[in-house]
């Protein structure tokens, strides 16, 4: 029961996603009847859950919230922006009921009382009671087969049947031609169904009933007639005297002609059942996917050490199998990766909530836009991005979006708006945040550098060098300090949170056209790619999608001079020694490699002694000790046991 019961409490975070991005939806189009049934289906499916797994409190909770949306889809009361709120703060205190499951919070009376306050059917005078509007149904025919182990995660088919009646009028066709001749096992099912109900419920709302267990038991839903077919006594008595399975065309036959030869004619027109494949795609949890994450992690470490052995052995017939070895495991990491991408749309509803109430908060009217949500990033970096983006998100709207009596005296639309977008780029991910609001001042921003003591009056700086100084702690250019910003003390948490995820942050701005901001993320954090080199016979992995080109050059190329410049192809390139860097002893060898790094425009090559060969470097942390140093991004184990320094070209260019 605690497997089912975490399961209840997965989906039931699912739900309350749902739940949160179809209301928020509706509020953009409070007109759409089909966004009003989904939200009602939502918390439907939610009461039902909830209490099957005793959260009856919850299940009230939802049950008085699911009858104010009925009043809506039955036309008894409008949509308005209290109701909308209310049920935006219950999403809220349902997600609190379910994480405190025997505490009940003293404000639960309170939300309670507000949402039966809005029900209609709650308000009515009993002396003048509302005549309900005849809503005409349909006939559906539903094949309900359970897979042989539906009851070992807790789920019971008779629940479903149960909320199945709850529909409307309904008859069931119970086969027993699974049962096995010997013992029965008690976890297993063996029976499945046809069922035929009468409802007002279209093929989505039957649909959702079957909402937590549609990827456990084979099921189909089709229209079968437009009245109800149940009430004719004549239909009924051939549903008794049918013995084979009903179908559709059983249904047809009936409505076209006399029900007396129906069913021998059926018998010949019906066509052999086959079976529907309903695997599209299975529910994983996060504890497992880490734990496969984990594996092929030491896959690939035992994986470097099978190469290493075989270098030394020097056996063909060994060679040849540990390179289709180095193979598979390359495309079981690749596949692993992919399992563990998640769309950058996780975090849009959490986004969007943000931007409506912060909005309202600041007395702004401001949409939230999303493009290239389904773009997939590492689950690591997504969890690890949400702080950093909400600190940006609310600078946006506080400093950025204005009041909409100055974007109307400005000549813009008075609704503001702040667009996250995002795309692939080559093995990153781009992320920018756009608002179309006042933009940056560059003058005020350069002025409070000065104030700092961050830069000198004869510096001569680019604008990008400019926006950098936002990222310095404490720097704030606001007038005065909100309950959103202004204290200085979020961008350059951004900036380090970014960094820690081996990302680069940059900032352009437009006076009144808007601010981007934008955050450039590898795909993944575990495995990389790199070049094994070696200084001072000391190991070292640099990540291969910042490396341009490789150079050797004779050592007295790389020499201290005044500017450490190095002509390659033509160009000059700065350099920097990272034997000077490391401070390491000895001389350098005849011949060094320059390894040419690039970040947006800019390029460096840094000198090694020599470049070992391409590695697949799985990257662990360095821990407490280590975690202020500017150079290194992690550590790998090598083939050997030792440990390599996995080197952050881009801090290194910083620096």
């Amino acid at each position: 029961m605690d497997k089912a019961h975490g399961k209840f409490l997965q989906e039931a975070a699912e739900l309350m996603d749902d739940l949160e991005k179809a209301v928020l939806r509706l509020e953009q189009a409070p007109q759409d009847k089909e966004q009003v049934e989904e939200v009602f289906r939502v918390m439907h499916t939610f009461k039902g859950t909830a209490k099957m797994f005793g959260y009856d409190h919850v299940g009230e909770f939802t049950h008085h919230l699911e009858s104010v949306f009925d009043d809506i889809r039955h036309n008894k009361q409008a949509l308005s922006d209290e109701i909308l709120t209310i049920a935006l703060r219950s999403v809220d205190h349902i997600r609190g009921l379910i994480r405190q499951r025997d505490h009940v919070p003293a404000a639960h009376a309170e939300m309670l009382a507000q949402i039966k306050r809005l029900t209609v059917s709650n308000n009515t005078p009993e002396e003048a009671p509302v005549a309900p509007t005849a809503e005409v149904g349909k006939l559906y025919l539903i094949h309900f087969a359970p897979h042989v182990d539906f009851m070992r995660d807790g789920s019971n088919p008779l629940y479903l049947l149960d909320d199945l009646a709850g529909l409307g009028e309904i008859h069931l066709r119970t086969y027993t031609d699974k049962l096995p001749d010997g013992v029965l096992n008690l976890d297993e099912t063996y029976l499945y169904w046809d069922i035929l109900v009468y409802t007002t419920r279209d093929v989505a709302g039957i649909r959702s009933e079957f909402m937590f267990v549609e990827d456990q038991c084979e099921l189909r839903i089709n229209e079968a007639s437009d009245r109800n077919l149940l009430d004719e006594a004549s239909f009924r008595e051939l549903l008794f005297q049918y013995t084979e399975r009903l179908s559709c065309e059983l249904i047809q036959v009936y409505v076209e002609k006399d029900a007396v030869k129906t069913a021998g004619a059926v018998r010949e027109q019906r066509p052999a059942h086959q079976r529907h494949d309903s695997y599209q795609t299975i529910k994983v949890t996060y504890d497992k996917i880490d734990k496969l994450m984990n594996i092929v992690s030491e896959l690939v470490t035992t994986q470097a050490r099978l190469t290493l052995f075989t270098g030394s052995v020097r056996n063909q017939e060994l060679e040849e199998i540990t390179e289709n070895v180095e193979k598979l495991v390359r495309q079981l990491r690749d596949e692993a990766f992919s399992i563990s991408l998640l769309p950058i749309s996780h975090l849009s509803v959490r986004f969007e909530r943000l931007v409506r109430d912060t909005s309202r908060a600041l007395s702004k009217q401001i949409r939230f836009e999303t493009i290239g949500g389904d773009t997939e990033l590492d689950k690591k970096i997504i969890e690890n991005l949400a702080d950093p983006m909400l600190h940006i998100l609310r600078n946006s709207m506080d400093h950025g979006i204005e009041l909409p009596e100055v974007r109307e005296r400005k000549g813009k639309d008075p609704v503001g708006t702040i667009r996250l977008k995002a795309y692939y780029a080559g093995t990153n991910v781009i992320l920018e945040v756009q608002d179309d609001g006042a933009g940056i001042d560059k003058q005020r921003v350069w002025q409070k550098a000065l104030q700092l003591g961050l830069a000198h009056a004869t510096d001569r700086l680019s604008d990008h060098e400019i926006y950098d100084f936002i990222f310095h702690p404490g720097f704030s250019t606001a007038r005065q300090i909100t309950d959103v910003s202004g204290r200085g003390v979020g961008m350059d948490v951004v900036k380090r949170a970014i960094v820690n995820l081996r990302g680069e942050i940059e900032i352009e701005s437009v006076p009144d056209r808007g601010t981007t901001i934008r955050l450039k993320l590898p795909l993944s954090l575990s495995i990389i790619d790199g070049l094994l080199v070696d200084i001072a016979k000391a190991k070292y992995i640099i990540p291969l999608t910042t490396i341009d080109k490789c150079y050797a050059v004779d050592r007295d190329a790389v020499c201290p001079d005044m500017n450490d410049l190095i002509v390659l192809d033509g160009e000059q390139v700065p350099y920097v020694d990272l034997r000077t860097i490391f401070r390491c002893q000895g001389e350098k060898p005849e011949h060094v490699n320059l390894i040419v790094a690039k970040q947006d425009e800019r390029k460096v090559a840094f000198a090694v002694d020599r470049i070992l060969d391409e590695y697949q470097a799985v990257i662990k942390p360095l821990g407490k000790i280590y975690k202020d140093q500017d150079f290194a991004s992690g550590a790998t184990i090598l083939g050997n046991g030792a440990v390599a320094l996995v080197l952050d070209t881009n801090r290194l260019m910083e620096l």
